[in-house]
């Protein structure tokens, strides 16, 4: 039984959303109740929202949905993403090639939108390389005992700051300002759509637990940074031990970092503050200090997929100078396919063009998952190459990519999507 005969790729109709949620809590263990479908609704990415229906019984058999999230690039640049999202096939129709439509569906969407990579978060890593999705550096979870030591930085205390109950109608605008400032590699912009995931929340979900509330830092008028957060309570013995469990958080200054995390480590009756999204590099962990115990594990971050390689690789800035002829090897998206030259300036661009040269000739091979895995700077082609992932045909080539691919800070996401 075949992906052709059997389905149909839909666009849903608005008032499918229901049936939407249907498949998406079949993949994910979690689904609207009831009460909560309007606020479910808002936090579903519609725009791009596509589906797999059955010819026979009409029935949803898997969805996808996307984000428009411009991203920045080494170099700072902000180039067109989509954030592949909601990806959710039924258990009783794997093995069918749902999934792999969907994949080439958004592809193709994320092309006519003018968008030249796609992003994702892998619940099961083991899916998405095929497609040509690399991860391109890891993530870790941290906590951080109340009243931590923080490393004294100029500033900090004249920097104003709210602690308010986060307000979908009020806060959105604060968070997306600061997302949009932020300049690590792999961060992005948040879309209407981010924002309600981050802001809208289903009482179900919420359980007896406190509403989010959001941590405003301001310097002057100007938003330095914001987080949101939710103490879990505990109390044992008589004594408090709460736990902050910080959301989105970002700040755009040394002294907005610190006094954001002087907050967030203080808040009363808490033990801890527990957060994601922290790079090795962030200057959380500088601010910290020696960190044994902090770093509660460390895991994939995003996943990204270039889907225009010449668009991408020129879109960044370079660390070193080189000129490597790459054979590029790409089963999903073959325009990419091929023999290239990428030449490049030290902290500057690059130019990505094709070559009539034999592929057995080039210097180096490469599959689109490792160049997608080493574009952002924080996975090398050297790492990728001592493990024997990489073709090196001429000497110090393999080298020579790594160092211009190479980034000044890691990459991270500044939020889940």
């Amino acid at each position: 039984m075949g992906f052709d005969d059997t389905y149909r790729l839909i666009t849903p109709a608005d008032d499918r959303r229901g049936e939407v949620d249907e498949v998406l809590g079949l993949g994910f263990g979690d689904e609207p109740h009831i009460g909560d479908t309007a606020i479910a609704q808002a936090s579903i990415p519609w725009r791009f929202t596509k589906a797999v229906e059955e010819t026979a019984s009409g029935r949803l058999r898997g969805v996808y949905g996307a984000f428009d999230m411009p991203t920045v690039v080494p170099g700072g640049a902000r180039v067109p993403n989509q954030g592949l999202t909601i990806v959710s096939v039924h258990p009783g129709h794997r093995r069918r090639g749902i999934l792999t439509r969907m994949i080439a569906d958004h592809f193709e969407v994320a092309k006519g939108e003018g968008a030249i990579m796609s992003t994702l978060w892998a619940a099961e890593q083991a899916i998405y390389g095929r497609f040509g999705y690399g991860n391109v550096g890891e993530t870790a979870e941290v906590n951080i005992g109340r009243g931590a030591k923080l490393a004294d930085v100029a500033g900090s205390d004249a920097l104003s700051v709210e602690i308010e109950t986060l307000d979908p109608d009020v806060h959105p605008p604060l968070i997306a300002e600061v997302a949009a400032a932020m300049d690590r590699p792999g961060s992005a912009a948040m879309s209407d759509e981010n924002l309600a995931w981050y802001t809208v929340e289903m009482e179900h979900a919420r359980g007896g637990k406190e509403h989010r509330r959001v941590v405003v830092v301001r310097d002057g008028a100007d938003v330095v940074g914001a987080a949101t957060f939710r103490r879990e309570q505990k109390w044992e013995g008589g004594v408090p031990g709460d736990t902050v469990h910080v959301m989105f958080h970002g700040a755009l200054t040394p002294a907005a970092h610190h006094r954001l995390w002087s907050v967030l480590t203080t808040i009363d009756l808490s033990a801890k503050a527990e957060t994601d999204l922290v790079t090795p590099d962030d200057p959380l962990m500088r601010l910290i200090g020696p960190h044994r115990g902090v770093v509660k594990h460390v895991y994939d971050g995003i996943w990204a997929r270039l889907i225009d390689v010449k668009a991408c690789m020129e879109a960044r800035t370079y660390g070193a100078d080189a000129s490597v002829t790459i054979a590029l090897t790409d089963e999903v998206l073959p325009e990419n396919a091929g023999t290239w030259r990428l030449s490049t300036a030290a902290g500057a661009g690059g130019v990505m063009e094709r070559v009539d040269l034999a592929e057995s000739d080039a210097d180096v091979a490469l599959t689109i998952q490792q160049l997608s895995s080493a574009y952002f700077g924080g996975v090398t082609i050297r790492s990728m190459f001592d493990a024997g992932q990489v073709q090196e045909r001429q000497p110090f080539a393999v080298l020579d990519l790594s160092r211009a691919l190479r980034g000044d800070v890691l990459p991270g996401p500044n939020f889940h999507f």
